[in-house]
């Protein structure tokens, strides 16, 4: 088997014709041997190996919606990852990749295998995927996982998006947008994890949603923020009708009812609104299902 770069095939007037005719010669080749090649896939070729890709998993539109944005926001990198062409010229493995390019209109460069048998497509995809942790913990990110929780949570928070889950989402960030906002912004999100992630009372109530509360109320006022959350912690001098002593009531108690972190999100800033303004609360605050302008 050889690995070559090749140049991507001309984009002159007979574009369409040049490219299909460089697959067909690569299927035929391949029927030798096979090799791989570095290549420029076109949407024209795109929609060519997807029009061989019978007895495939379906689609995932999830999946290509993330790939398709990678591409759009120049995320996307030769990566040694193959798209793989059987001996028979049909499409093994690829498929979310192809269909990204074919509707963003980009092309991307990627290694392509050609001649490998058809019942080998069984055998792929037979590892663990990375998640945005395991990508945040390759650069050396603390408690990555977490990390990356908050990041994507504080990436909807920047959409105006709140959502407790589902596949159906108005908005659902990639793993390299997680990436790119972490490193943005890791400075704020390490000192909160430092400040957070080890304290019981946090680790109880949930450490992502009080990470991502500690970025944005610092945002907008760092002495009080740093005020609020010492006493979120440790609880002391808190006074009746304190809002603090409020959320940190309100945290205990909801843990029976399991609530997504965005509602937990919601609640902190809505607690931490009230103690700006020095209100003694009574009752506690009802959920809205969004998250409210935050207070200075």
């Amino acid at each position: 088997m050889s690995i070559r770069q090749v140049v991507a095939p001309s984009r002159a007037t007979d574009t369409t014709h040049r490219e299909l005719s460089w697959f067909a010669e690569r299927v035929e080749k391949a029927r030798h041997a096979p090799f791989v090649e570095i290549v420029t896939v076109t949407p024209t070729i795109a929609s060519r190996l997807l029009e061989t890709n019978d007895g495939n998993r379906p689609i995932s539109e999830r999946l290509v919606q993330e790939i398709a944005a990678d591409i759009e926001h120049g995320f996307w990198q030769l990566n040694g990852e193959t798209i793989i062409v059987s001996k028979d010229g049909l499409l093994n493995d690829g498929q979310h990749r192809l269909e990204a390019v074919v509707r963003t209109g980009q092309p991307i460069q990627t290694a392509v295998m050609f001649g490998v048998e058809r019942n080998a497509r069984m055998t792929i995809d037979m590892g663990k995927q990375r998640t945005a942790g395991n990508f945040l913990a390759m650069d050396g990110a603390i408690h990555s996982n977490v990390a990356a929780s908050a990041s994507r949570m504080l990436l909807m928070h920047q959409h105006g998006v709140f959502t407790t889950g589902g596949s159906k989402e108005r908005y659902q960030s990639t793993k390299q947008e997680i990436r790119q906002y972490y490193t943005r912004n890791k400075k704020a999100l390490t000192n909160a994890i430092s400040e957070l992630a080890n304290d019981k009372f946090i680790v109880t109530g949930g450490v992502t949603p009080f990470v991502a509360a500690h970025v944005l109320l610092h945002r907008a006022n760092a002495v009080e923020a740093s005020v609020f959350f010492q006493r979120v912690c440790d609880g002391a001098n808190l006074k009746a009708h304190d809002p603090i002593l409020w959320l940190r009531s309100r945290m205990t108690l909801e843990r029976k009812n399991k609530l997504k972190a965005p509602e937990k999100l919601e609640i902190i800033l809505r607690h931490w609104n009230r103690w700006r303004v020095g209100a003694r609360m009574t009752r506690n605050i009802p959920r809205e299902g969004s998250y409210p302008e935050i207070a200075r």
